[in-house]
């Protein structure tokens, strides 16, 4: 069962369906409380794929070594500073609207994890 869990993650990454995913634009359209939510969400979905991984497992250890170090980096932080980084991320860079809001949630706290943590 739990490599089913597992499969089923990995997948969802990979595979994500469009109807699932919002973009940049989408997320700007959104009221701020939702941006937040949606912010948070995403960090929580990654604190969740890395508590479920455990142990260095072999499907687990590209995935949780894509986000482990960003989980640790905000896990302290308050979300409202963690939103008020993608919320900047996302000011400062218009160009990049068009990609998956989660890529740029990636991106923009990747950047800022690495300026207080370098």
């Amino acid at each position: 069962m739990k490599a089913i869990k597992i499969l089923l993650v990995l997948f969802s990454l990979y595979y994500a369906q469009s109807a699932l995913a919002i973009d940049g634009n989408d997320w700007n359209k959104l009221p701020n409380d939702n941006q937040h939510a949606y912010t948070v969400g995403v960090i929580d979905a990654w604190q969740n794929i890395i508590g479920y991984c455990g142990a260095p497992q072999t499907a687990c250890f590209p995935i949780k070594g894509m986000f482990e170090s960003i989980v640790s980096c905000t896990s302290n932080r308050p979300y409202g500073q963690i939103a008020a980084i993608v919320e900047k991320y996302m000011k400062d860079h218009p160009e990049g609207w068009h990609y998956d809001m989660a890529s740029i949630i990636f991106t923009a706290l990747s950047q800022a994890c690495k300026k207080t943590n370098p």
